[in-house]
């Protein structure tokens, strides 16, 4: 980050800020607001060149909160997101640069176009959650990553250009097989189970092919795991397997969200209870779905450390097949989804086709941790600031804002789908909460591990 002043000059009469291009301006704004005792009004002006003057006030406001030392300053405000520079400047300086100010900013990129079919995009607001993110093609993951647990993966067009088994979207070479022999995380396509369910859901969550599909969080890293080979979980020892996928995505990868989409309707043992339970305590988001056709929510999404996600359908209507319960946490699209897929031919050969007749909790998840994954792409240092001394609170904090935030529509019933339907963009633009704020969850009980 340019630094234009040094720790031992006196203080000058400006702070100017330099933010990153396509970034929502307003969403810097109003974070210094909030910031600046809870003020109201806007703090920023623009003088050019990305660059922009914090007003007097609060800038004098934000250096008597640094206690006068500059450094501490920069470094307080370049945990910012969307703030890529700190300068120091004199009054005359300023009003050079804003009488010779160039144009203005360039407009975030628009996405490409995507298929008519993807009503899920609007349905959760991600246009505009893009916009906020920076602009399409300008998200920075950084060391970002999203754990996948389920069949596995295919080499699909939609998460290419693939390169001698590598993607840009998924990072199979950090994921791990826990179901067979096979070597990696690859689904194979079995004739039996569910095949190529891994590939259907991660694309909802990554996926890009431009004009045809994209993903919630196009291109974040995504570290796929095969622990099953059926999407409803009932094969003697599975849940052995996803604690020790749970275990090596959050110790080993350092996933920051995981994404399962996966369920048991019976009870679920004591290991992978403990994997959540560990999972929680390291401030790892971990969504699951709520389950389809069954009374019962399905574990782990029915664990009160999770997020559990429930399904809606075109126009906001419960998906007739989501389980529903007072331990779904809100709702996302899960019916008639376009999303790619894999299909085993006779021969032995992979067809990779394209289509809309995706349903199920499963796609409802997917939404849900990518909103997840961008939320902690956007706020960056500023959730490390506030959270890391008791890293729960990364969870707690998602929680509070993500059901603050969802859209609740007319006749909403929130004790059997939660608080009401997922709205990314305005889960982003929502201020973090202070942590005396938060509630701690208890540890899952013994009785939901046995």
């Amino acid at each position: 980050m340019p630094l234009a002043a040094s720790s031992t000059q006196p203080l000058p009469s400006f702070v100017l800020v330099q933010i990153a291009a396509g970034i929502d301006v307003d969403t810097v704004d109003q974070r210094l607001q909030y910031l600046v005792s809870g003020g109201s009004g806007s703090v920023l002006f623009a003088v050019g060149d990305g660059w922009y003057a914090i007003s007097r006030a609060p800038g004098k406001e934000l250096r008597i909160a640094a206690g006068g030392d500059n450094e501490r300053l920069f470094e307080y405000l370049g945990g910012i997101p969307g703030i890529i520079g700190v300068e120091l400047t004199q009054a005359d300086e300023l009003i050079r640069r804003y009488e010779t100010r160039g144009p203005a900013p360039a407009a975030p990129v628009a996405p490409p176009a995507v298929a008519p079919q993807q009503w899920n995009l609007e349905c959760v607001n991600a246009h505009a959650a893009w916009n906020i993110m920076g602009g399409f093609d300008g998200f920075d993951w950084g060391s970002i990553r999203i754990g996948h647990l389920d069949t596995g993966y295919t080499q699909h067009p939609v998460f290419g250009p693939w390169n001698q088994g590598l993607s840009p979207s998924l990072l199979p070479q950090e994921g791990m097989n826990f179901f067979d022999q096979s070597p990696g995380p690859g689904d194979p396509l079995p004739n039996h189970g569910t095949p190529g369910h891994g590939t259907r859901t991660s694309s909802v969550l990554t996926g890009r092919a431009d004009g045809t599909l994209l993903g919630i969080a196009p291109r974040v890293p995504v570290v796929p795991y095969r622990v099953t080979d059926f999407v409803v979980i009932d094969t003697l020892g599975w849940q052995n397997r996803m604690g020790e996928a749970i275990n090596h995505a959050v110790l080993s990868t350092g996933c920051s969200v995981l994404s399962i989409s996966l369920g048991d309707p019976c009870y679920a043992p004591s290991e992978m209870g403990r994997a959540i339970d560990q999972a929680y305590e390291r401030g790892v988001i971990v969504v699951a779905a709520a389950g389809n056709y069954t009374s019962e929510g399905t574990y782990p999404g029915r664990y009160s450390r999770v997020i559990s996600a429930g399904g809606i359908t075109v126009g906001d209507q419960p998906w007739n097949g989501s389980s529903r319960g007072s331990w779904v946490t809100l709702s996302a699209p899960a019916d008639q989804i376009w999303r790619a897929d894999s299909v085993r031919q006779a021969d032995g050969s992979t067809r990779y086709i394209y289509g809309g007749d995706g349903d199920g909790t499963s796609y409802a998840t997917v939404h849900i941790s990518a909103a997840a994954v961008m939320w902690r792409a956007h706020h960056g240092h500023a959730l490390d600031n506030l959270y890391a001394a008791r890293p729960w609170q990364y969870v707690e904090a998602f929680r509070k804002l993500v059901t603050a935030t969802a859209r609740v529509p007319n006749g909403w019933n929130g004790k059997q789908f939660g608080a009401g339907v997922l709205d990314i963009a305005a889960l982003l633009k929502a201020d973090l909460p202070a942590p005396d704020k938060l509630v701690k969850q208890d540890r899952l009980a013994e009785n939901e591990h046995s």
